[in-house]
């Protein structure tokens, strides 16, 4: 089923499609730091807004600038386009690997590269730091909900329910590229 689908989406539509996600994610990441420089409220509160939006934008497109770039050279070595390999890791996210034996090799590289993620953020030190952040944020939120500041104590709060995503996203992830892996051996 999954291979049916990828073949009917065209070039044009993944390259929209992945360029949509990143202008989507951009404009998130500054909505984002409009809301955070707002509720901070640390002097004028547009002004905040503004100079968070902007900082937040340019910590998450470099970075996204960066990752776009090594993909674009990963899908190279395997005769793919960059919009082609970020579909193909999508699919394999969502545990639904393509089978196609020309898309094999990009699979096991995106698959492996995905478990070495997994594997790191499941880490003990990691999840000894989510731990830590979970902890040292809790008093802080107590603290501004009970002066009302609810502004703060929300964003503490959606910090604390964060890092608690993060680790059941972990989990979740680890589950799929089990599948993944059972689908692939299924192929051989």
């Amino acid at each position: 089923m999954t291979d049916k689908r990828a073949e009917h989406l065209d070039e044009a539509m993944l390259r929209r499609r992945l360029a949509v996600r990143c202008a989507l994610f951009l404009a998130a990441a500054g909505l984002l730091g409009l809301g955070i420089g707002w509720v901070a409220n640390i002097g004028e509160r547009l002004a905040t807004g503004v100079c968070a939006s902007a900082l937040l934008i340019a910590v998450t497109a470099v970075p996204g600038r960066v990752t776009l770039h090594r993909d674009r050279a990963r899908a190279g070595r395997h005769g793919l386009s960059l919009s082609r390999y970020a579909y193909l890791g999508e699919q394999i996210r969502r545990g639904r690997p393509p089978t196609d034996a020309a898309l094999r090799p990009a699979v096991l590289e995106v698959a492996e590269r995905q478990s070495l993620a997994v594997e790191q953020a499941s880490s003990k030190p990691v999840q000894a730091l989510r731990v830590s952040a979970i902890v040292l944020v809790t008093w802080p939120t107590v603290d501004r909900i009970l002066r009302q500041e609810y502004g703060l104590g929300a964003l503490y709060l959606c910090m604390i329910l964060s890092t608690v995503w993060a680790e059941v996203s972990v989990r979740r992830r680890r589950r799929r590229l089990g599948t993944v892996r059972r689908k692939l051996d299924e192929h051989v």
